[in-house]
């Protein structure tokens, strides 16, 4: 952003005259600061330049640039900040003087900022503010904070590039002399080339301490992945694309009865595999090589391998293709499944045993409970043996908390009438048909109905829902009890229905429960007649 020709401001770099703002204002009766002598001058010249060859980081060089500014003008505050990489904002890098809040409010700011910094780094010319009433005219936001007399701010240029700005701030009036402008000048200018150099020394500690820091974790990660090697309890091999042995982990060793130095360097089939796989195995490596591609590379198969004295074993592999450096390698994690795949096998017996003695039970409880509810409770094991359903009255009812349960009693009601059932038998199949809704709804959450009815008068009521079923060893006392019930599971009027209905399938489990009721005109006679 330019400024008038005539704005004070717009002095440039180069102009050591002794035209400033305050020539211009009505305070122009400021008198000059007497000048320093020439050998004081010379003097801190030479301390600028030797405290900024022994400053080594931006930090450092910012220290020196405003502790030699601040002693050249007598200010009592100053500032160093710096553009960020994309040059749209400025972070200040050290200040010294200010009040926190200031310090706070401005740690990084717009470069369009308002402030001395950032007109200095924006126009990359000197700024020279001589008395309280300009600064305030200038940046009245800063008119209570901090030292309110004259303040400089110079453009940072680092090989003809603004990289920041250095502000200084005084606490009474000062008229700068032009001594006093070259002075400053050439504080900014040795300050920035300073700075650049600090820029590149801290990115060079920054490179230095990132290479040591991934030394340090490549060290880290080598002893850890030698120690997971060593350690892990499967198998882990390492071959070159020959199938030559690189590598072989105690686990190995255990495993197969070859102790790593007699492995390495041989072929790996004739360790460990069978005769008949060992040309199948050298065929999969030519094939990978030619191709890049392998059938059970990057995959979990079963093989069978060989342990050093002949005895077979069964092992789960898996193989990988490494690149180093132009080379192929294969690393392969091997687990012996010999007793695992035992185990299963045993495990498999034992269930078998378990589930036909569960179904041996079952069909023994079936027996029993047909035959002490006179073949009115059926047992079933399988949809299959419920009966199929007859002719539909109606569609299917959905049962729930709050509708269904109502229009199942009447429409079972209805069928039974229209089948000629006798006032009696009507109300019994509506109350085993009313058991069996309201035992989908509360252990099932909700369940499906249907009522169907045949030629020969019998009426069917088929109720289902995904309720947790009833136990098998609750099924006596839920079918001969009155009343009994268990915590989430069928059971509840169960005894009830068996009592009010002709025959009663039933299909229950884990996963649900099925219940067929059936009802003719006239009650069956009892088996044992």
């Amino acid at each position: 952003m330019s400024q008038p020709p005539e704005d004070p401001k717009d002095l440039s770099p180069g102009d050591l005259s002794d035209h400033s703002l305050g020539d211009l204002s009505p305070t122009s009766h400021v008198p000059p600061c007497p000048p320093a002598p020439a050998r004081q001058r010379l003097h801190r010249l030479e301390r600028l330049v030797l405290a900024l060859s022994a400053a080594l980081t931006r930090e450092q060089v910012a220290d020196v640039v405003i502790a030699e500014g601040l002693a050249a003008l007598g200010a009592r505050a100053g500032s160093v900040a710096l553009l960020t990489d994309d040059g749209r904002e400025l972070v200040t890098l050290r200040c010294h003087g200010y009040p926190p809040d200031l310090v706070t409010a401005y740690a990084r700011y717009p470069l369009g900022t308002s402030l001395p910094n950032a007109d200095a780094a924006r126009t990359a010319r000197p700024l020279f503010v001589q008395t309280r009433a300009e600064r305030d005219a200038l940046y009245p936001h800063l008119a209570q904070p901090g030292p309110r007399g004259a303040l400089a701010a110079l453009p940072l240029v680092a090989d003809g590039r603004v990289i920041g700005g250095l502000a200084l701030s005084l606490s009474d009036d000062r008229r700068f002399s032009r001594a006093d402008r070259a002075f400053m000048q050439t504080i900014g200018r040795a300050g920035a080339q300073a700075l650049e150099r600090g820029r590149l020394f801290d990115a060079a500690q920054r490179e230095l301490a990132e290479r040591r820091h991934a030394e340090a974790a490549l060290r880290e990660s080598e002893a850890r992945q030698e120690a997971v090697v060593a350690a892990a309890l499967d198998c882990l091999i390492t071959i070159d694309a020959d199938g030559r042995v690189l590598e072989w982990n105690p686990a190995a060793e255990r495993t197969f009865g070859y102790p790593r130095a007699a492995a390495v360097g041989r072929l790996l089939s004739e360790l460990i595999l069978p005769p008949p796989l060992r040309e199948a195995y050298a065929r999969g490596i030519a094939r990978y090589l030619a191709t890049g591609k392998g059938p059970f590379l990057g995959r979990r198969v079963e093989v069978p391998a060989r342990r050093a004295d002949g005895t077979e074993l069964a092992v789960e592999l898996t193989a990988v293709p490494v690149h180093l450096g132009g080379r192929v390698l294969f690393t392969a994690s091997l687990r012996d499944i010999t007793e695992q795949r035992q185990r299963e096998a045993e495990r498999t017996a034992l269930l078998e045993q378990v589930r036909a003695a569960a179904e041996r039970q079952r069909v023994l409880l079936r027996d029993v409970l047909t035959s002490v509810t006179e073949g009115k409770l059926l047992l079933c094991t399988s949809p299959a043996q419920l009966p199929p359903p007859r002719a539909p009255v109606g569609g299917p009812i959905r049962l729930t908390r709050e509708a269904g349960l109502s229009a199942l009693r009447r429409r079972a009601v209805e069928a039974s009438r229209a089948a000629g059932h006798p006032e009696g038998r009507r109300q019994d199949l509506m109350t085993a048909a009313s058991e069996a809704g309201m035992n989908a709804v509360v252990h099932g959450g909700e369940g499906t109905a249907w009522v169907s009815a045949g030629a020969d008068g019998v009426v069917q009521v088929r109720v289902e829902d995904r309720g947790a079923g009833i136990a098998v060893e609750d099924l006596p006392r839920a079918a001969l009890a009155r009343g009994f019930s268990t915590k989430a599971t069928l059971g509840h009027g169960l005894k009830l229905m068996i009592d009010t209905a002709d025959r009663l399938y039933l299909l229950t489990g884990p996963g649900g429960t099925a219940v067929v009721i059936e009802q003719g005109r006239t009650a069956p006679t009892p088996n044992w007649l």
